[in-house]
């Protein structure tokens, strides 16, 4: 069953992807004024981002206390990302499996510093939370290359 999940909060985010991308980065949470969400782990953008950080994240995609990994950060993915068990499926049709080892284009940052007033863009909460089940520290944005 392919599912989406997405959240929508405020403006976009752009200076502050910039900011990210200068710097280096070259389950359910009930979504605001939206429905409940759907049973799936993919944690994607609150709206679309003309704006993505130029780096490359690698690591093994894997599920740990209802979130998705790559390595051992959150991961986060476009808006419009589905679900279809056991794969991620991007916008642009591209898909990736739990257990497979991934290289999107990306970049990443430790949760504690992460705020919905610096990125609107993310949906933080989810972020957090998934962070704190799954016992890591960070997360990551990642997006096949062509996204």
């Amino acid at each position: 069953m392919r599912t989406s999940r997405s959240v929508r909060l405020g403006w976009a985010a752009d200076l502050t992807v910039a900011a990210m991308v200068v710097a280096g980065c070259g389950e359910n949470a009930a979504p605001v004024g939206g429905s409940a969400p759907d049973d799936g782990p993919v944690i994607a953008l609150t709206r679309e981002s003309s704006k993505w950080p130029a780096g490359i994240v690698t690591g093994r995609l894997t599920q740990s206390g209802g979130c998705l990994l790559i390595g051992r950060s959150v991961a986060a993915f476009p808006f419009d990302t589905e679900w279809d068990a056991p794969a991620v499926i991007f916008p642009g049709g591209e898909r990736i499996e739990v257990g497979e080892h991934v290289r999107l284009g990306g970049g990443g940052a430790g949760v504690a510093g992460l705020t919905a007033d610096g990125l609107p863009v993310m949906p933080v909460a989810e972020v957090r939370a998934c962070a704190q089940r799954a016992g890591v520290a960070d997360y990551v944005w990642a997006a096949p290359t062509g996204s």
